[in-house]
C-alpha cells in the first residue's frame, strides 16, 4: 500500500522505533513522519516512523517548521508545463498547499478529497509541491488524476520547510499567513473539505 519504488532504501519503524513489515506498518494506527536523503546518483533513503496516536500534540515532532501565523517563504518553482510559478499568485485570496510525494500511499489515497476540495472552493488557490522529478510527477498525476497544479522537483523548499510528514496540508490566507496546518492522513479525522470549511469560518 506504500507503493515505495524497490530502488529506495526504506526503513519503516514502529512508534517505539522498532523496525516493522511495511504489512504492520500499514496497520499501525495514526499519521507518520518520513525523513529523506536523496543520494548522489538520485535515488532516495527514506525512514518512516508512525506516530503514537495517544501522544500529546506537545510532544509528537512538529510535522513542518511553520506554525500557524508564520509567513509562507517566498517560492518560485516550475509546473508541469515548464511555466515558473512563485508565492505571489497566491496573494489576495486563501489557499492550499499539498506537500506529497508519488510512492507515498496515504497521498494517493487523498488524491480524490483533493479534487473534491478545488471543485467546491473554485475561488481558492491550490498547488501540490513534491520533490518527484517532472517525469515522477507527470506518471502521478495522469495516473491518480490530480486536478491541482503541481510543482515538481521541489526538494530545496521542501528541505527549508523541513516538511517531516506526509501527505501535508497548509491553508494560507489572502496575507501569505499559515492559518492551518494539517499532517498525515487519519481515517478518524474529518475529510479535507470539511477541514478546510471548519478553518475557513473561523478566519474569514
Amino acid at each position: 500500500m506504500l507503493n515505495l519504488k524497490e530502488a529506495h532504501k526504506i526503513t519503516l519503524l514502529d512508534m517505539h522505533g522498532k523496525a516493522v513489515t511495511e504489512e504492520q506498518f500499514m496497520a499501525l494506527p495514526g499519521s507518520f513522519n518520513i525523513d529523506k536523503h536523496k543520494n548522489a546518483d538520485g535515488t532516495i533513503d527514506m525512514v518512516l516512523r508512525r506516530n503514537d496516536p495517544n501522544e500529546k500534540p506537545k510532544l509528537a515532532a512538529a510535522p513542518v517548521v511553520l506554525k500557524v501565523g508564520d509567513t509562507l517563504p517566498t517560492f518560485a518553482l516550475k509546473g508541469l508545463d515548464g511555466q515558473v510559478v512563485n508565492s505571489k499568485s497566491l496573494r489576495g485570496r486563501y489557499s492550499v498547499l499539498s506537500f506529497y510525494f508519488a510512492e507515498c500511499g496515504p497521498c494517493i489515497h487523498e488524491v480524490p478529497q483533493l479534487n473534491a476540495l478545488a471543485k467546491a472552493h473554485p475561488d481558492m488557490g491550490f498547488l501540490a509541491l513534491t520533490f518527484d522529478s517532472m517525469g515522477d510527477a507527470k506518471a502521478f498525476v495522469q495516473q491518480r488524476k490530480l486536478g491541482w497544479p503541481v510543482l515538481a522537483e521541489a526538494d530545496t523548499y521542501i528541505k527549508s520547510l523541513k516538511v517531516k510528514s506526509y501527505p501535508l496540508l497548509l491553508v494560507v490566507g489572502p496575507d501569505a499567513k499559515v492559518v492551518a496546518v494539517r499532517s498525515g492522513l487519519n481515517d478518524n479525522a474529518p475529510q479535507i473539505l470539511a477541514w478546510v470549511d471548519g478553518v475557513l469560518a473561523k478566519t474569514k
